[in-house]
């Protein structure tokens, strides 16, 4: 919304501000889309709108264009400020800056469809449908290979079968899809039975997860398990079979035979994805074509720029980290905490809040609670008012967690004294701009000198201040007329306002004397 950054939204639970109904138009008029997952949540946010047309749309004119057309309705609730929208686009989808060289599946139970003389599974993935397919059958406690299937695409559904024509037990398969060129990353060793074996893989940005190994059971020669990544070998046992890779050097370590087994036997890759990191975070427009020849005649184009990809931790980045996460407070104790939790809470846009003491607040509050933290919110919203209700409930949500035991919180909105000024100045040079310039000064003055929460409108020093501005030679007479929330005059003429409250410059009536003769510039 006009270019002002809301909140991020957190695990925290969110309150939307507005209830939005989607539509589309069918041959009957307007209807309702089903399962509509609305990440914008109305609007607020950039996001992907999902949905399920529950039958076919019409083909309809409407507002002098022929087209498919969708709707949202708001329902209720109020926008804190207008959502501005810049760009829509349709068949988007997600992706992740990624190559995947080996992808596993384990199936069992209802995923393999039985048939008389074969069984069969299904893949959805580019890659089972254009990689090198391996299918392993479970037999004897270990996977062994097979090359009796067959693999079909279907198109119409975008599925990929593997039709496997050799028993197994357990109705257990496992199905590797490999990308052919990385021929080394699939096949990198051989384990050769000594403690500690290390393998270099030659490729410093594989990810750590998803990875995997199948390696050769050394008691079944010809059968494989699977091996287990873990971050290190603390917890590993002489029977685990665990391995560590280690993605900054791309580097395979094995266990001695006390903290992790001792590979012997053939090594196989069975999970293998890679990532350039900060290498993805390209800019818009660059993404122009599938890699797979036959999708040439697709268009394709990344709307956004690529954003997100990081390269490996370095040990400064974690102990920074970890520093950062320690000083974030898990209790709000200080006026600093509360401060700072308000204004970050998920999801909405606050341009300022200000903890109040119980003095300031029970002058203006007779019944306000001695033991409660007392906080000011300043919605950024073109009416305030509107918001309150959704305001607090996603306030008071965020903060609750962080309260210390017993603590109440009271939440009050930002309410504004509108101060309009009149004053009889005595000028030394009558300019034909002075009467602009003078009120320019004052609106300066009201916005840097009295935009906090309470401040006091003190008669003597803004008297003083025009006193000081230029080719003003004196005050003859100034009056401040206060309106909107209640306000105090004391004796000397000072505004007071209530802690909750702001001041708003209203009208200026500004009247020049010079030389004896009076020049009035009304509004």
């Amino acid at each position: 919304a006009r270019g002002i950054t809301r909140n991020p939204l957190s695990d925290t639970p969110f309150a939307s501000l507005v209830s939005v109904e989607w539509q589309y138009l069918a041959k009957d008029g307007w209807k309702p889309l089903s399962m509509v997952k609305d990440e914008t949540r109305g609007f607020l946010f950039n996001g992907f709108v999902s949905f399920v047309l529950p039958e076919e749309m019409e083909k309809k004119e409407l507002y002098g264009k022929e087209g498919f057309f969708l709707r949202a309705l708001l329902q209720e609730g109020t926008y804190d400020l207008a959502p501005v929208i810049s760009r829509a686009n349709v068949n988007v989808l997600r992706c992740r800056q990624q190559e995947t060289l080996a992808e596993c599946r384990v199936y069992e139970g209802s995923e393999i469809v039985e048939e008389e003389t074969s069984r069969s599974v299904s893949c959805d993935s580019e890659l089972s449908a254009f990689g090198q397919t391996e299918v392993y059958l479970w037999r004897d406690g270990s996977y062994y290979p097979t090359g009796h299937f067959e693999k079909t695409l279907d198109e119409e559904k975008g599925l990929v079968w593997i039709r496997v024509f050799e028993a197994g037990e357990m109705g257990r398969i496992l199905v590797i899809h490999r990308e052919t060129r990385k021929g080394l990353l699939h096949f990198p060793g051989v384990g050769n039975g000594f403690p500690n074996q290390q393998i270099d893989l030659e490729d410093v940005h594989l990810l750590e997860e998803p990875f995997s190994l199948l390696i050769e059971d050394e008691m079944r020669p010809g059968g494989y398990q699977l091996w287990e990544s873990v971050p290190d070998f603390a917890a590993s046992k002489p029977e685990d079979r665990h391995f560590v890779l280690r993605s900054d050097t791309g580097r395979l370590y094995f266990g001695d035979g006390v903290a992790g087994r001792v590979p012997e036997g053939k090594i196989r890759t069975a999970q293998v994805v890679r990532s350039m990191g900060t290498g993805g975070n390209i800019r818009e427009g660059r993404i122009d074509r599938f890699q797979v020849p036959d999708f040439a005649s697709i268009f394709v184009t990344n709307i956004s720029e690529g954003v997100g990809g990081r390269n490996e931790e370095s040990l400064e980045d974690c102990f920074l980290r970890a520093h950062q996460k320690i000083a974030r407070p898990k209790v709000l104790v200080s006026v600093k905490d509360y401060e700072e939790k308000v204004m970050n809470t998920p999801g909405l846009l606050i341009a300022d809040c200000k903890v109040l003491f119980y003095d300031e607040v029970s002058v203006f509050f007779r019944h306000a609670d001695k033991n409660a933290v007392h906080i000011v919110v300043e919605p950024l919203a073109d009416d305030p008012d509107s918001v309150e209700g959704s305001y607090r409930e996603n306030i008071e949500t965020a903060l609750d967690p962080y309260r210390m035991i017993g603590a109440s919180i009271a939440i009050y909105f930002v309410e504004y004294v509108e101060v309009d000024i009149f004053a009889e100045l005595l000028i030394a040079i009558h300019f034909r701009d002075i009467k602009e310039q003078i009120e320019k000064n004052l609106r300066v003055y009201f916005s840097e000198e009295l935009s906090s929460f309470g401040t006091q409108i003190l008669y003597s020093n803004l008297y003083s201040y025009l006193e000081r501005l230029p080719d003003v030679l004196g005050v003859r007479a100034l009056s401040l007329h206060a309106s909107g929330v209640q306000t105090v005059r004391n004796r000397q003429g000072d505004l007071l306002i209530p802690p909750h409250a702001k001041v708003k410059l209203g009208k200026m009536d500004i009247l020049l004397e010079m030389d004896e003769r009076a020049f009035s510039y009304g509004e």
